[in-house]
């Protein structure tokens, strides 16, 4: 007989003695189905099912507190010079400085004689009736064997007398009327040859104003009657 056509009601029958308890599975023992009652019912052993899928991640934590400042590590090397920047504009120009001093302007007059048979006694000033030439106001001739020094300085005086054949003892200087440094008129040119050039070139320093002469100081002086027979030039250095 089935268990489908066993009664629905059936009286229990007298409980029966517990049976000796049985031994303890090892671990190693193989899965036996469990046994219950009789007839015999084996169910199965239940297997571990599979594991479950890993939960969402929880939220971030608060942030921590800042730990203390590290010490200081040591200084790096030195970095490569950098490349030379572009060169600055052009500063404003500056103010113009003080005017310097005015310097001396350069000044001369030049002149000559002709004419005639002219002789020159002792301490005569030697004539010269030309059209000077002249640059500047420093010199000026007022008369016609003088020529005046309008401005103080350093002055040249060189002059040339063409003489005849007569004037074996002539001399001549130049004399100045102011104060001048070395005092022109301590020098005497001498003729060399007759009818030669008598000439003569000085430098001096005039410290006042005055005039200069050309004077013949021997014992007579005569010079050519023809064409130029005497220049001057009287030029200012500074």
């Amino acid at each position: 007989m089935s268990f489908s056509e066993i009664p629905d009601r059936i009286p229990s029958g007298p409980t029966g003695e517990v049976g000796m308890t049985g031994r303890a599975r090892d671990a190693d023992s193989p899965d036996l189905p469990h046994i219950f009652g009789s007839p015999m019912i084996v169910f199965p052993r239940f297997v571990t099912g599979a594991t479950g899928v890993t939960g969402a991640t929880g939220t971030t934590g608060v942030t921590g507190s800042t730990g203390a400042t590290g010490s200081t590590g040591t200084a790096g090397s030195t970095g490569a010079t950098g490349n030379t920047g572009t060169t600055g504009a052009t500063g404003r120009t500056g103010s113009t400085g003080a005017t310097g001093a005015t310097g001396s302007e350069q000044s001369f007059l030049s002149n000559s004689n002709s004419g005639g048979l002219v002789s020159i006694g002792t301490n005569t000033p030697v004539q010269f009736n030309g059209t000077a030439l002249q640059y500047g106001t420093d010199i000026t001739q007022p008369t016609i064997s003088s020529f005046q020094i309008n401005a103080l300085g350093y002055y040249k005086v060189t002059f040339y007398l063409f003489t005849t054949t007569l004037s074996l003892l002539g001399a001549a200087s130049v004399t100045y009327s102011g104060t001048a440094t070395p005092t022109p008129s301590t020098l005497s040119y001498k003729l060399s040859a007759a009818g030669g050039i008598l000439s003569g070139s000085l430098i001096f320093e005039a410290t006042s104003t005055g005039t200069v002469q050309v004077v013949q100081t021997g014992l007579g002086l005569s010079l050519l009657g023809s064409g130029t027979n005497a220049v001057i030039e009287v030029e200012r250095l500074a």
